[in-house]
C-alpha cells in the first residue's frame, strides 16, 4: 500500500508539472531569432489595455513598423507563463506579425535591460539586411 501511494504521488507530481508549468523550447541565438521574426524592434510600453499593453516603436531593426507606431501586445496572465509589463518600460520585441504581439515568459522578447548584449548584433544584422538604410 505504501508503494502504491509513492507511485501515485510521483505520477501526480509529474502530471501537475506538465499541466501547470510553463514549458519553453530551448532558446536560440540572436541571428536565428532575427531571421525567424517579421518584426524586431525596441519598443516602449505606453499604455495598459484590457488584455495586455500598447507598445510604441522607438527603433525598428526589422519589419514594417516605423518609429512612433503603436502596436498592441497580449500578455500571458494568470498562468506560470505570466509576464508583466509596465508603462514606461523599454522592451526588445520579437514578433511574427507587425500588427499583434503576444508575450509570455517563453517569448524571446523582454525588458531591454536584459537584452543589452544582443543590441550590437541586431544593429549589424539590420545593416546587413538593409544596406541602404531603407
Amino acid at each position: 500500500m505504501l508503494r502504491l501511494c509513492q507511485v501515485l504521488g510521483l505520477l501526480l507530481a509529474l502530471v501537475s508539472t506538465h499541466a501547470f508549468g510553463c514549458s519553453c523550447i530551448a532558446p536560440v541565438g540572436t541571428a536565428e531569432q532575427f531571421q525567424r521574426h517579421d518584426l524586431v524592434a525596441v519598443m516602449e510600453v505606453v499604455a495598459n489595455e484590457r488584455h495586455g499593453v500598447r507598445f510604441e516603436a522607438r527603433y525598428v531593426f526589422k519589419g514594417h513598423a516605423v518609429a512612433g507606431q503603436q502596436i498592441s501586445a497580449t500578455l500571458a496572465r494568470g498562468t506560470d507563463c505570466e509576464v508583466k509589463a509596465k508603462v514606461g518600460q523599454f522592451w526588445l520585441v520579437y514578433a511574427g506579425d507587425s500588427n499583434l504581439i503576444a508575450l509570455s515568459t517563453c517569448s524571446p522578447s523582454g525588458l531591454l535591460a536584459k537584452h543589452i548584449r544582443e543590441l550590437k548584433q541586431l544593429f549589424a544584422l539590420a545593416d546587413t539586411n538593409n544596406p541602404n538604410g531603407l
